[in-house]
């Protein structure tokens, strides 16, 4: 008989049943995590950052590449999350976006970018002086 593996997420024991990735896990709990990089044809081995879990270390994970590991214990949705996920947002939003990522960003509360003229890039100008 195989004993049984747990990790712990956001304060709830979990079994370990072979799932590839913390993901897996996550969503077997009906925990809402954002992600993603599926949609925006991104890899899946964390390019969208969204599903960063925290370790008890206090370490980032990637909750879509990172595999269970026994005795793991994660939180889904730290303060410190919320936060990189609101900056991430807010630059992914800086330029023309899937209709996707604009939900995400209604969800998480980030409030829609609109760049002011002083803001726009420039090129850059020539140094002036002997060269």
């Amino acid at each position: 008989m195989k004993n049984t593996e747990y990790m712990i997420i956001d304060g709830i024991p979990v079994a370990i049943n072979g799932e590839a990735c913390i993901l897996d896990l996550i969503r077997t709990l009906g925990i809402e995590l954002p992600t993603f990089c599926n949609n925006l044809e991104l890899s899946v081995y964390g390019n969208c950052r969204m599903c960063m879990v925290e370790t008890q270390e206090g370490t980032l994970e990637f909750a879509c590449s990172t595999p269970p590991r026994a005795g793991m214990n994660i939180k889904t949705n730290t303060e410190e999350l919320q936060r990189y996920r609101r900056v991430i947002l807010e630059l992914l939003l800086a330029n023309p976006v899937p209709d996707r990522l604009r939900e995400l960003a209604e969800w998480l509360g980030v409030p829609p970018y609109t760049q002011k003229p002083e803001e726009q890039l420039k090129p850059q100008e020539e140094p002036v002086g002997d060269n």
